[in-house]
């Protein structure tokens, strides 16, 4: 294991040490309620286990594990974080088998204005612990790779909730004919986490966390109000993508389904 990935296991087991399993289940709890991610990603949230987050800033390669609600730089959440999952006993985590991992940024393009929300951020299966106990790993390819955040300018700091559902045996290709089948042309745009969620019956998340981000912003908890949706006549550009091509998505899903699993359309493709 990379040195900084065992100052991240560390401080991860330190955490929980410091507080009980459930304390940090109330924390989260609670905060997701009052920075409404319930009831705008989740109608309900009672996690079973604590899942955290720990990025290494992309400039100062310092490490960082945001509390539930954070306010963190673009820098500090670039490149992707590792994920750890916590419960009141091994046999509890043994039992989740594998996970599905989401992120979701219910405030796109701007907390005043969701038309385009939620914003997709990531979306993988096949998590499974590491021999540490507590680090989660992808086995497989992402169906979505990570996007870092990148709130445009001007807007209010955005929500990024990473959520953790149980898997089914049949997720990989439950979830290919899901994209196949939607009408957006750019999947990760207003994408909903719950109705993909009972569409391929991953029941309700049993962990969960956020962070908040804003444009140049500088680090410090802070406190994030929901507001709510516009109407239906606001309009707004939706940013493009960055092609990052995924190894074996044509062959394995078709052209077609392999462009809106990266979050492409055709049309996007012709302005890159």
């Amino acid at each position: 294991m990379f040195p900084h990935l065992l100052l991240a296991a560390f401080y991860f087991v330190s955490l929980a040490r410091s507080q009980s399993i459930s304390e940090l289940l109330d924390n989260v709890t609670q905060a997701f309620s009052k920075s409404s991610v319930v009831p705008d990603v989740l109608t309900t949230f009672t996690p079973s286990a604590f899942l955290s987050m720990t990025f290494t800033d992309a400039e100062s390669n310092q490490q960082v594990t945001p509390t539930p609600g954070e306010l963190l730089t673009m820098n500090q959440t670039h490149p992707e974080a590792e994920y750890f999952l916590a419960a009141d006993n091994s046999t509890a985590l043994e039992s989740y088998g594998n996970l599905v991992l989401v992120i979701v940024d219910p405030d796109a393009p701007t907390p005043s204005n969701t038309s385009i929300s939620q914003v997709m951020h990531l979306l993988a299966g096949n998590y499974t612990l590491s021999s540490s106990g507590s680090m989660l790993r992808n086995t497989s390819e992402e169906l979505f790779r990570y996007w870092e955040p990148r709130p445009q300018a001007g807007s209010a700091p955005h929500r990024y909730v990473l959520l953790a559902y149980p898997q089914p045996s049949n997720f990989d290709t439950a979830a290919a004919n899901y994209f196949a089948n939607i009408p957006f042309e750019d999947p990760r745009y207003n994408f909903n986490v719950s109705s993909f969620a009972e569409a391929l019956g991953l029941g309700d998340p049993i962990a969960g966390n956020f962070f908040t981000c804003g444009p140049n912003v500088t680090a410090t908890p802070t406190e994030v109000v929901s507001t709510s949706r516009p109407s239906s006549s606001s309009t707004t550009t939706k940013p493009q993508p960055t092609l990052t091509p995924l190894a074996g998505s044509a062959s394995r899903y078709g052209a077609t389904t392999a462009m809106k699993i990266l979050g492409f359309s055709m049309a996007a493709l012709t302005l890159l």
